[in-house]
């Protein structure tokens, strides 16, 4: 193999083990999403929305510099033993793996959401038949008429 080959199969490496450790800093605050979605969690949701865009910001910085590694080394013409497709392969398997757990994460903080939401406007809805019940029924048993116009139809 030749030493640019071996040059950018190291960096290539060492690059898709950045973008797994900063993947793994993603899947904790995907992680953290999810229990700030329990209602009452008292978990500040827009904090961490703030701290995953910058991870994800960092994220895409490291695929900026992995990106070209990654098309070189896909290049017809060049020759990797198989020790060294192994090491590619497991890296990039990895980075697939932990952005699956993130999606996964994702979709059940989603679920969450979701279903609060359904609850809250369920809620808000009780409160609205609620508050219109109550009307109807204050309607119903306060007199229609004033109490000294009573006096009068009596006297």
């Amino acid at each position: 193999m030749a030493a640019d080959t071996t040059t950018a199969l190291h960096r290539f490496i060492a690059g898709m083990r950045d973008e797994i450790r900063t993947l793994d800093l993603l899947r904790e605050v995907a992680r953290e999403q999810r229990a700030a979605s329990v209602p009452d969690s008292g978990i500040d949701l827009a904090a961490l929305v703030h701290r995953r865009q910058d991870i994800e910001d960092e994220l895409h910085r490291l695929e900026q510099t992995v990106r070209p590694l990654r098309a070189a080394l896909g290049a017809p013409g060049v020759a990797l033993d198989a020790d060294e497709r192994a090491a590619c392969d497991a890296v990039q398997d990895k980075a697939r793996q932990t952005v699956a757990d993130i999606l996964a994460i994702d979709r059940d903080t989603l679920a969450a959401l979701m279903a609060a939401r359904e609850t809250r406007q369920a809620r808000l809805h009780h409160l609205d038949t609620g508050e219109a019940t109550l009307a109807a029924y204050r309607r119903t048993v306060r007199p229609t008429t004033a109490p000294k116009e009573l006096i009068n139809q009596v006297g």
